[in-house]
């Protein structure tokens, strides 16, 4: 009967919430877990000039997945060069891409290039409050 049926949804959309609710539960307690390396490397993308709504969790799960390939301490450096260049480019009044959704720069890669050893076109130049090291 209709009565029956909207029960049942109302029943599956508790059911559904409460799910969720678990969900942001795990992901706090795994957050509290994250290593120090992570932490580093998502404040440092974070200060980029990045596409909105960053999800922390699906960045946790590639940088899991990029570790296969590439060190902690290789993702840190690649995003700090990635972010300085973006610096440097801002300062120089150059047009500047975003940075993509954190865990497509992770899943897709990106940090290949930015670990190749290039010689930069200009020296380094800090900018108070725009560059991150």
């Amino acid at each position: 009967s209709l009565k029956d049926d909207s029960l049942a949804r109302e029943l599956l959309g508790l059911k559904g919430q409460k799910e969720h609710e678990n969900f942001l539960k795990e992901q706090k307690k795994i957050a509290q877990k994250d290593s120090p390396a992570f932490q580093q490397f998502w404040e440092i993308y974070q200060s980029g000039n990045k596409a909105a709504n960053q999800s922390k969790a699906k960045a946790r799960v590639a940088w899991k997945a990029a570790l296969n390939v590439e060190k902690a301490d290789r993702l840190v450096e690649a995003i700090k060069k990635a972010v300085i260049e973006q610096a440097r480019k801002m300062g120089a009044d150059e047009f500047v891409t975003m940075l993509p959704d954190c865990h497509r720069w992770l899943r897709d890669e990106c940090f290949t290039s930015w670990l190749e050893n290039h010689t930069p076109a200009q020296p380094e130049r800090i900018i108070p409050g725009v560059t991150v090291l």
